[in-house]
């Protein structure tokens, strides 16, 4: 049954400390409290409505775009990603809106550069689109920056200069993405990838520190990036599930840990301080000086990631649906899959729900939607029963008021009657009484 996880998740709620304590004016663009399926190079083309809002006109990109992907045969290196110049960006957005939008988009002329380009027009085109930007080993990735700064000399940069320089070319890809979706909004992905333990510590706040101060510089490089999407992939270690795939022990639950590292990442993006100065010493423009404040009930400042104009970020985490670990026998399956311990599928329910909980339950001023990565190569099936199995943001509410009523009633019985799979309120794969059973409950009807 679904209701026990739901319900769990929602008192793990508390672990969120504020994350939403202040709404303010910013001119980044929202999508709003939402779901999403976020496909990797192209919009999932299957409506994958169900419980409460479920969006897919989400998807990632990077690879040759921006050559900073990750695409098989292809391993671009930093000096890849820093000395793509605006012509072949413009050729490559180009050719990527011709290719995965071919009946949609339309050409548009800049007078500034005296170029033709494609774009999609808004109409067609109003979700989500992240900027995946990786390369070789991640060496593009943002939550490498700090380290960048620290250790790494190319086409005779470093330091600073280095560091500003990736972010510049952050920013252009961002204004070529503007400019071939002029309606969408922009993420950027990766900003930091949560520590799977829970915790905090110091390189991580030290990390998201030096990412403010990049992210606010004078020269607004981010100013068309309206989202930040941290990784709180659901990859799972090798100590969670290697021994029960393998036929020893079940693997014990990991959701609080899950849930930590998720409410860690959040509060790290949105309050403060990171870094103690003072009777410290140092700056902020020497990332390693300061004294780290490693413990995040001590967080107790509104300190959201801002551009220059001091507008803040958006925040979208992303989720997985898939196992990604080459280390674990369930590598590269869906949760459902028959033999896939039912832990994991448990853990995610309850991940997922806490998600609900911050981006619905909450004022969504900040963190507004979460998404599901997902690749290319996909079964829709697995999917789709992969998706029926988590909690949504009010289960029971089909018409999207917050609340469950008559009208749900009404269409929660249409589906039941056609056997429709959002009829299969309890996750089980089978639409019959049990179902009905649920949706009673829901409506304070007492259940046989």
């Amino acid at each position: 049954m679904r209701l026990p996880l739901y319900a769990a998740s929602l008192s793990a709620a508390v672990l969120s400390g504020g994350a939403h304590a202040q709404c303010e004016y910013t001119t980044k663009r929202a999508m709003g409290s939402t779901v999403l399926i976020a496909q990797q190079g192209i919009p999932l083309s299957e409506n994958l409505e169900m419980y409460g809002l479920l969006r897919t006109d989400a998807f990632l990109i990077g690879g040759s775009v921006y050559a900073a992907g990750t695409p098989d045969h292809v391993s671009y290196s930093l000096e890849d990603f820093l000395t793509r110049t605006d012509e072949q960006l413009s050729q490559a957005m180009n050719n990527f809106v011709a290719s995965r939008f071919p009946n949609d988009y339309q050409v548009g002329y800049d007078a500034d550069s005296g170029q033709y380009y494609n774009y999609v027009p808004e109409s067609a085109f109003s979700g989500m689109i992240i900027m995946d930007i990786e390369g070789n080993q991640l060496v593009a990735h943002p939550d490498n920056l700090l380290d960048h700064y620290r250790y790494t000399t190319v086409l005779g940069m470093s330091g600073h200069v280095l560091v500003d320089a990736i972010m510049a070319q952050y920013g252009k890809c961002a204004d070529l993405t503007r400019r071939g979706f002029p309606g969408s909004k922009i993420g950027l992905f990766g900003v930091i990838r949560g520590r799977r333990n829970g915790n905090s510590s110091a390189e991580l706040v030290r990390k998201i520190a030096f990412f403010k101060l990049k992210a606010a510089d004078p020269r607004d490089w981010l100013r068309n990036v309206d989202y930040l999407c941290p990784v709180v992939f659901s990859g799972w270690s090798p100590n969670d599930q290697v021994q029960s795939c393998s036929g020893g022990t079940p693997i014990r639950s990991c959701s609080a840990r899950y849930l930590g590292m998720i409410n860690v990442t959040v509060r790290a993006l949105t309050r403060g301080p990171q870094i103690e100065y003072g009777s410290c010493g140092g700056s902020p423009w020497d990332p390693d000086s300061g004294c780290a404040n490693v413990d995040p009930l001590l967080w107790s400042v509104y300190e959201p990631v801002r551009d220059a104009e001091g507008n803040y970020f958006r925040i979208c985490p992303l989720l997985s649906i898939k196992i990604y670990n080459q280390a674990s026998c369930d590598d590269n399956r869906y949760l459902v899959e028959d033999g896939v311990d039912p832990t994991l599928q448990n853990t995610l329910a309850v991940i997922s729900g806490y998600m609900n909980s911050l981006v619905f339950n909450q004022s969504p001023c900040v963190v507004d939607c979460y998404a599901y990565w997902i690749d290319q190569e996909i079964d829709k099936s697995l999917l789709r029963r992969s998706m029926t199995t988590l909690p949504y943001p009010v289960l029971g509410d089909f018409d999207d008021d917050g609340q469950v009523g008559f009208l749900d009633q009404r269409l929660f019985s249409s589906y039941w009657y056609a056997r429709d799979p959002r009829a299969d309120m309890n996750g089980d794969g089978v639409v019959n009484s049990e179902d009905r059973c649920v949706m009673d409950m829901l409506l304070g009807n007492p259940c046989p």
